[in-house]
Order: C-alpha cells, then structure tokens, then sequence
C-alpha cells in the first residue's frame, strides 16, 4: 500500500450550544474519525447534510478549532502548527468551495485573486502574474480575462478561476467542497474532468466533500461515508459502490436519484 500523504487520526470537533440558563451542551460534528489519503489519490467523504463531512475538511484545513486527533501531513501533525508554522503550512492545503459566486472578491480581477496568495508568500511580481496566466489557460480560460472581474464570468467560470487560485500555491493537498454541487449537470461533469486532470498533472491527494454518489462515483478512488459525525464505512470505491455494508450506507444507495444509475460499474485509474 502507498503511503499516505496525508493521515487524519482520531479527529473530533465540538461546538458548545445553549440550552437554558446555566445549562452548556455540545454538539459533537466529526467524532473520532480517521482517514488517510495518497499522493495522486482521491478520497471522497460522503454523506446527508449535517453528517459532518464538511467540518472534517475544513478542520483539517484548520479553519475550524478541533478538540483533539491529529492530522499528519508528510509526517508533520497539521493541528499542532501556530504563528509562522501554521501560515507556512496554509498554502500546503487549498480548498475549493462550494459558491463559486460567494468564493472570489467581486471588487478584484480575477488576476488579482490569483496572485495575492503567491505575492504573500514572497513571490515576486512578474512571476505571479506569469503563474496565473499559465494556469488560466490550464482551467480553459482565455488568459486575455485575467483583467476581468468575477461577475464577467459564469458560475463553471469562476469555479475554474477558484481552481487555478489554489493551484497557484502550489498545495500538496486540495480539498473540494460541494466544488460541483451549485453548477449544471453539464457543466458538474466538465468541472469533474478537470480536478481529475490537475490531481493527476500535480500529483495531488484530494479530499473530495459531496453529497451526490453519482459525482463521488465518477471521480473519487476511496470513499468514506459518514453519519452523525462518525464514518460508518469506507474503503475503495468500487467496492464500496458495487456492494455497501453499512445500513446507512444502502439507505443512502437506495435515496439517490437515478434509480437506474448503476453505481457499481465504475473504477477509477490513478
């Protein structure tokens, strides 16, 4: 087996809640879970609403606190990184999320936003700007808009644009979140195509956030499925798909839309 690129162990995120005066609850989200994911792989993390798939991904981008597990990346826990550290490791893991018309500053060209991260980490100038216009081309989009602003653009467009904006760091780790899910069915598959692509040109582990099986089918080469904010099941793909062990998993298969959709027919190729 490859050895994984990134290792998240035993994670668990709480958010307090209020019940009453002096009374103090917590919701648990993610609730002690691992998982592990390769260089040049693809782990889709799948569930209903409010499993918790997305805390776990924005945890292990540490834009939410978590209350104890680890998440090792090459080796080096991600959730004991602070100041410098933390900031040096932010550009080793980019996400994607899910609005591409809430994701980009409507008051920035597009060029701007995809050179304000590399200029922070002391890229200079001219070479930004050289990397942004190479990369739009790499998303399929004519390099002349770079001056254009966000609005110009259509929602496939902009999520494009957000995909050349994290590449432009140069991440190890590219997290997708619902990246598909606000698009048109025909535009979802084009959008598909190209995080498969850029996984593989960049040799990247990517943690894939959806809720629609037939998206994670296409694109993902393990799953993980969570509940309540544990994972219930996970392992590849295709096994996972072709014969779900889980309750929860098999009521999720027999939910989804598309009844003839034969979820067990597709494998993946790294």
């Amino acid at each position: 087996m490859t050895a994984p690129l990134l290792d998240v162990r035993n994670l668990t995120v709480q958010f307090p809640l209020k019940k009453g005066w002096g009374k103090r609850e917590v919701l648990t989200a993610v609730d002690n879970v691992s998982f592990q994911i390769a260089k040049g792989e693809t782990l889709g993390i799948v569930g209903e609403s409010g499993s918790g798939k997305t805390t776990a991904a924005l945890a292990v981008a540490r834009l939410v606190a978590v209350q104890s597990g680890s998440a090792l990346l090459a080796g080096e826990d991600i959730m004991t990184k602070e100041g410098e550290a933390l900031r040096q490791m932010r550009r080793r893991v980019q996400i994607i999320f899910q609005d591409p018309y809430r994701s980009l500053n409507p008051r920035r060209t597009v060029g701007q936003s995809i050179v304000e991260g590399p200029m922070n980490y002391g890229l200079d100038k001219d070479s930004a700007w050289t990397r942004a216009t190479e990369l739009l081309k790499l998303v399929d989009i004519d390099s002349k808009a770079i001056d254009r602003f966000p609005h110009q653009f259509s929602g496939g467009q902009r999520q494009r644009i957000c995909i050349a904006r994290a590449l432009a760091m140069e991440p190890e780790v590219l997290i997708a979140d619902e990246a598909v899910s606000a698009l048109d069915v025909s535009v979802q598959s084009q959008v598909l195509d190209l995080l498969d692509d850029v996984r593989k040109k960049f040799d990247l582990a990517m943690l894939f956030i959806t809720h629609d099986l037939r998206v994670a089918s296409q694109i993902c080469d393990n799953v993980a499925v969570m509940c309540k904010g544990m994972v219930v099941e996970q392992g590849k793909s295709s096994e996972v798909f072709k014969n779900p062990k889980h309750s929860y998993t098999q009521e999720l298969f027999n939910a989804a839309p598309g009844r003839n959709f034969n979820f067990g027919e597709f494998e993946t190729t790294v």
